[in-house]
């Protein structure tokens, strides 16, 4: 598949027509890692169906694997050696043995255990989403969210502050960049992923979280709270730098990232400077058709991207 440059009116901005032979385009396109939304990252999010899993259920999940024709299960057998009656053996176990077994849903255990399969696959960017998670990443995309307001990642595999958003709860808080979370109320970070400590630390407004920080600086180790409220994540930023180069920041690629974009463009070419930095450093991705809008106004034609799909896919 592959994705064209939108088709423009004469009198519509293009960086292209207007500044491409002017300016001197610089593109940092260092892309890192950071909590909640991946560009190109593959994911399975489910938004309903909170249903308690029965027999009834699993004779239906047998019944589906049941009808795949015996040679491709054979095949699977050998290639896999897999024998679902494990999974219901184990979940029979864990539903009459587990110590706090009341305090325990059939729906976390479901779900729980497609979290699992998904993170077999070893791959960051796969991941399945229950309904909660589901309805957090598209509150992300959105550009709102209910949290603290803060970048974080792994840095030599510890969880670490990138950079609290300007005025919000983590930086009125006193975070600061470099800060390594040990732990989020009272629960180690230890070998925790991206996506399970931004859940943790999320929350609903008026709501609390304690942070235990390392702050490397100064060798101490601080609990630092904080009141979770209304995040606005403000996609597209922009200054002329004193040597007459516009510093483009775009942060993420959300849902109303296109039109401050646009407005920038008109701003810079209004001001004419002498050059522009592109800069994508720690933006996780968004949506792709936003992403491709972007990329469109450095080129007047030719192909965005290209996609290519697994061999089960066509």
């Amino acid at each position: 598949m592959f994705f064209n440059n939108p088709k423009k009116e004469k009198d519509n901005f293009s960086f292209s027509q207007k500044l491409f032979l002017l300016l001197s385009i610089i593109i940092l396109a260092f892309i890192s890692f950071t909590g909640g939304v991946y560009f190109g990252r593959g994911y399975f999010s489910v938004s309903s169906g909170r249903e308690t899993i029965n027999n009834e259920k699993k004779e239906q999940i047998n019944e589906k694997y049941s009808s795949v024709e015996e040679n491709e299960q054979e095949e699977l057998a050998q290639e896999e050696d897999i024998d679902f009656g494990l999974y219901w053996e184990l979940w029979e176990v864990l539903k009459k043995d587990y110590v706090d077994r009341e305090d325990v849903s059939d729906q976390d255990m479901f779900y729980g255990s497609l979290k699992g399969m998904a993170a077999s696959l070893d791959d960051p960017y796969t991941v399945f989403m229950d309904p909660d998670d589901s309805d957090g990443f598209a509150d992300e995309l959105l550009g709102t969210f209910q949290g603290i307001g803060c970048e974080v990642g792994l840095r030599e595999g510890i969880l670490t502050v990138v950079a609290p958003l300007d005025g919000s709860p983590a930086e009125k808080a006193g975070l600061i960049p470099g800060d390594k979370i040990m732990e989020i109320d009272d629960e180690p970070t230890l070998n925790m992923s991206i996506d399970e400590a931004v859940m943790k630390i999320r929350g609903e407004k008026g709501t609390k979280v304690v942070l235990t920080v390392y702050r490397e600086e100064s060798d101490e180790t601080l609990e630092i709270e904080i009141i979770r409220d209304e995040i606005y994540i403000k996609s597209v930023h922009g200054e002329l730098r004193s040597d007459g180069i516009y510093v483009l920041e775009i942060n993420n690629f959300n849902e109303d990232t296109l039109g401050p974009f646009n407005q920038k463009a008109q701003e810079i070419i209004k001001m004419n400077p002498s050059g522009i930095i592109l800069d994508l450093r720690s933006n996780p991705g968004g949506f792709l058709d936003t992403s491709v809008e972007v990329a469109s106004e450095w080129r007047e034609e030719g192909v965005i991207v290209s996609e290519m799909f697994s061999e089960n896919q066509g």
